[in-house]
């Protein structure tokens, strides 16, 4: 039995030690690039500061560069919305595929132009209805299934709605200004016929393989009308 144990306890220790180490260097370099960044726009008081897939040890330390009126730290470590609060003169923010998983404090950034905030795990995005001033605005995840809340968004040119769960486009049609409708990869199959009542609609790109014969129609209707329609088919790779 003992011999057994030790037999047991060795063969665990084997595994253990085949097991990957955490790879702690990725987050390091992109720790490093990312102060360097700042530093660099410190010196030179940039107005656009560009973080997107680089990390820094406190967001916080953003707060205190009033000069920055557009900010990307998407794909980076950004933990929440809080450390960026103050910056309410920002007029571009990107906050793309980071842990944020709460937009409610969004409303505080009334300056905004332009959202994007794809590939969050956020499903209430009704705080951004107060943002009347946004052009674009990209929302695109899987855990967004209504967009009755964005109706108030008068100002807005483009929505990128891609790889989400949307099933009612109907909102998209109480905006004045829209232009650009991009609805790739999602993952039901809304009725386009609210697209045809939008009289500033110049291009809608869409997936092609779940289109109904319904939708085809209705895109074909697009065309005829000079929008331009881009249908992507779903490429896989193996």
């Amino acid at each position: 039995m003992q011999l057994r144990l030790s037999l047991l306890t060795a063969a665990a220790i084997s595994l253990t030690a085949c097991q990957p180490k955490p790879d702690t260097s990725h987050a390091r370099a992109a720790e490093e690039r990312g102060l360097k960044i700042v530093a660099d726009c410190v010196s030179e008081q940039c107005s656009t500061l560009n973080l997107d897939n680089a990390y820094l040890p406190d967001f916080g330390t953003l707060a205190s560069m009033p000069h920055i009126t557009k900010l990307m730290v998407s794909y980076s470590n950004l933990p929440s919305l809080d450390p960026l609060l103050e910056m309410t003169q920002l007029t571009e923010l990107h906050i793309g595929a980071t842990v944020v998983s709460d937009l409610s404090e969004i409303a505080r950034f009334k300056n905004l132009k332009l959202l994007h905030a794809q590939q969050l795990g956020v499903s209430d995005i009704s705080a951004i209805a107060h943002l009347t001033g946004l052009e674009e605005l990209v929302i695109g995840s899987q855990s967004i299934t209504d967009i009755s809340s964005l109706k108030s968004l008068k100002n807005l040119k483009k929505i990128d709605l891609s790889h989400s769960r949307v099933a009612d486009l109907a909102p998209l049609a109480k905006l004045p200004k829209l232009e650009t409708v991009e609805l790739l990869y999602i993952s039901s199959s809304p009725d386009l016929t609210p697209l045809l009542r939008m009289r500033r609609l110049k291009s809608v790109s869409i997936s092609s393989e779940n289109l109904t014969d319904k939708n085809k129609q209705i895109l074909e209707k697009l065309r005829a009308k000079g929008v331009k329609v881009d249908a992507q088919e779903l490429i896989i790779v193996c």
